[in-house]
């Protein structure tokens, strides 16, 4: 498929439209953020099986998100999918939110949620992307865990790049390699150059 011929109708999505929609979906603050190049997904359906096997059968990659079209060079285009999962922001709402201090960012600026979590909710209502879910809680048996009058425990789920072991499983268990997990403002040009435009023109607009 000679994706050039696609060029006039996919415009509007390149350049700064591509940047501020890129914005929007939390790519400027993100550490590390999970794509699909749809040009090489099969919807096989692995990269979310395989997250729910690694966590009590829970997927902590949500295929909803943005659908971009990215210039990759003057005749070039991909499709590129930006499911619901953490994008590990540099300046976590989540974290000030907890009221017992159960989210925590390791040395290398990851997100993760300690076994402590009360399931009160408060992360997954700071999140703005929606990228914490509340799920219930189970032993390590893989048992429900119940609590006063029957009720459930309910814990927050989220991504944490499937700390502990040597890669993400969603990542690792893609058969196309259509799935990478990457720190946008380095692998975009595009987004550090927008974000440092918006900066100036709001500093010239201050003066």
């Amino acid at each position: 498929l000679d994706r050039r011929a696609e060029l006039p109708q996919l415009s509007s999505q390149t350049g700064m439209m591509f940047v501020k929609d890129l914005i929007e979906s939390g790519m400027g603050q993100a550490r590390s953020a999970l794509i699909i190049n749809m040009d090489l997904c099969t919807r096989c359906g692995n990269c979310v099986q395989a997250c729910s096997d690694l966590h009590d059968g829970y997927s902590r990659l949500i295929r909803r998100g943005k659908k971009l079209t990215h210039r990759v060079d003057s005749s070039a285009l991909e499709s590129l999918f930006f499911p619901n999962s953490c994008v590990h922001c540099r300046t976590p709402d989540c974290m000030s939110g907890c009221p017992v201090g159960s989210i925590a960012r390791d040395k290398d600026g990851e997100v993760y949620i300690k076994d402590f979590c009360v399931g009160c909710g408060a992360c997954a209502k700071g999140c703005e992307f929606g990228n914490i879910s509340m799920v219930i809680a189970k032993d390590a048996s893989g048992k429900e865990i119940k609590i006063a009058e029957g009720k459930l425990k309910r814990k927050a789920s989220k991504c944490d790049i499937c700390k502990g072991y040597e890669q993400a499983n969603c990542v690792y268990n893609c058969p196309q390699g259509a799935i990478i997990r990457v720190d946008p403002n380095e692998y975009f040009d595009e987004l550090h150059r927008g974000i440092d435009l918006a900066r100036l023109a709001h500093h010239e607009a201050d003066l």
